[in-house]
């Protein structure tokens, strides 16, 4: 008698341990359930907000005139090849010849103003050679250049939010 009420307290005991048992476990599965869907809530909204920021940036480069960078580009390209067209031994020689005829005009003889009469006269033939209408084509291509590059500028801040 003794035995069968010692085996029902000890069956008693082990049941509790048991339930104990299954408690704790069930709490710790429900523990890692909220934790698991607390991290998914917030992977998804970081991933929502990167996908915004995804968004944003594809439509500000969209917004971007690859037309007017183009244009930008060649017009560049023609003021390279007008700066290439520009003879500069020419200019610096009509420089050299301005210094050269002030310098003798400074003296005043008559033969050095002869001289220098003849050293004007070869630099206004150096400057009547150069191409004025080539280098007001080549002031126009560089301000069209910039404002389009300015513009471009202005389309790319817009990008990193500046």
């Amino acid at each position: 008698m003794y035995d069968e009420r010692h085996g029902k307290m000890m069956a008693d005991k082990l049941l509790k341990i048991r339930l104990l048992h299954m408690r704790l476990q069930t709490i710790l599965q429900g523990a890692l359930l909220v934790v698991f869907v607390v991290a998914l809530l917030i992977v998804g909204g970081r991933f929502s907000a990167l996908q915004r920021g995804i968004n944003t940036v594809n439509t500000q480069l969209q917004d971007i005139d690859m037309n007017e960078v183009n244009a930008a580009i060649a017009s560049l390209s023609d003021a390279a090849n007008r700066f290439s067209e520009i003879d500069v031994a020419s200019l610096n020689a009509t420089v050299a010849s301005l210094h050269d005829a002030a310098d003798k005009l400074s003296t005043a003889d008559v033969a050095e103003l002869n001289a220098a009469v003849a050293s004007l006269r070869s630099a206004a033939d150096t400057l009547d050679t150069l191409d004025v209408e080539s280098l007001n084509s080549l002031v126009g291509s560089l301000d069209k250049a910039a404002t389009v590059l300015e513009n471009a500028v202005s389309g790319i801040n817009g990008v990193f939010g500046r």
